[in-house]
């Protein structure tokens, strides 16, 4: 049996490793090239998270960066910026078309992709991983809320 922190200490390799080669994976498999990050910017403004702030707090990275990263998705027309009607301050970002199909596409290969591995675990497995994806998930979440409010 492992000691406590050898345990800790290689499932957070472990981790490390596996997200490592889902990047590595998924950025062979982006023809376009788009980073992760840019991928998921995309998911997120069709989710809604339509504003500077939304985008950066969902990606979980700065104003700036979050900022950076929808200036080279514009550029590459994959979203747009328009101005709120009611406030004319406060600037939205949507998904193009082009954007949209890119979003359906990476999304289909990814999901082929999920699908794949998840073939290669029983059913009782994937529950586990599941509640403990889900479990660590929500410690995050409420560590990461609790350090926001001090």
């Amino acid at each position: 049996m492992f000691q406590k922190e050898s345990s800790e200490e290689q499932i957070f390799l472990l981790i490390h490793r596996v997200m490592r080669l889902l990047r590595k994976q998924t950025a062979a498999l982006n023809e376009e090239e788009l980073s992760m990050g840019k991928l998921q910017a995309l998911s997120a403004i069709s989710q809604g998270k339509n504003t500077m702030g939304k985008i950066a707090d969902d990606l979980v990275i700065s104003l700036p960066s979050a900022t950076s990263l929808v200036e080279k998705l514009v550029e590459r027309g994959f979203v747009e910026r328009t101005h709120d009607t009611h406030d004319r301050r406060l600037v939205l970002i949507h998904l193009t078309q082009a954007g949209e199909k890119k979003l359906k596409k990476a999304t289909s290969t990814k999901m082929k992709r999920m699908s794949y591995l998840m073939e290669k675990i029983s059913p009782l497995d994937k529950k586990n991983l599941f509640t403990i994806l889900n479990n660590t998930y929500n410690a995050l979440e409420q560590h990461n809320h609790e350090k926001n409010k001090t």
